[in-house]
């Protein structure tokens, strides 16, 4: 069973995907961050990053959808998008593997000089084309993520939030 801060966190995490506001997630609406996210961090049309992001992304989505859309109507609702994350970390290792993947993807598309690591404005860069235009709350969680306050997000602690939205189990480790 999901704790207070998983169901938190991944109802934040619906939200995200659910461009539209209806109540259902869908791959379009995957597709649609995807592009959002390409287009903010202004990749151009010779970038590996859309097709590398977009695969990474279906795969999220056939793990979700997988384990979710029992109906198989094509959409997630909020309600099966939790349950696909409890059964998905306690049953489907590749739920996780898929989720890890696509935000590794993500990061690394961010990673604007190709150092490992992310500045803080590459996550401004990253979260502004995500939709997010509060920087004061963007700089906040960047310091969070930030674990060894070195200035910078490494792949690690990138991952690291990224695995917390699904795991944390107390309301100041949520990522």
């Amino acid at each position: 069973m999901l704790n207070k801060a998983q169901v938190s966190n991944v109802s934040k995490l619906f939200d995200v995907y659910d461009l539209d506001g209806n109540g259902v997630i869908e791959w379009v609406d995957f597709a649609r961050v995807v592009d959002g996210i390409i287009d903010g961090l202004n990749q151009g049309p010779f970038s590996p990053w859309p097709v590398r992001m977009l695969r990474a992304y279906r795969r999220w989505w056939n793990a979700i959808r997988d384990v979710a859309d029992g109906n198989s109507d094509g959409g997630v609702t909020r309600a099966e998008f939790l349950l696909a994350a409890e059964t998905g970390l306690l049953r489907d290792s590749e739920f996780m593997n898929a989720f890890l993947d696509a935000a590794e993807t993500v990061f690394d598309a961010a990673d604007a000089d190709d150092d490992g690591m992310l500045a803080l404005s590459e996550v401004l860069g990253l979260c502004q084309s995500a939709g997010f235009e509060d920087d004061e709350l963007i700089g906040t969680v960047f310091y969070r993520l930030d674990r060894d306050h070195d200035g910078r997000i490494s792949l690690a602690e990138w991952q690291a939030a990224a695995r917390a939205i699904y795991t944390a189990d107390t309301p100041h480790l949520v990522g």
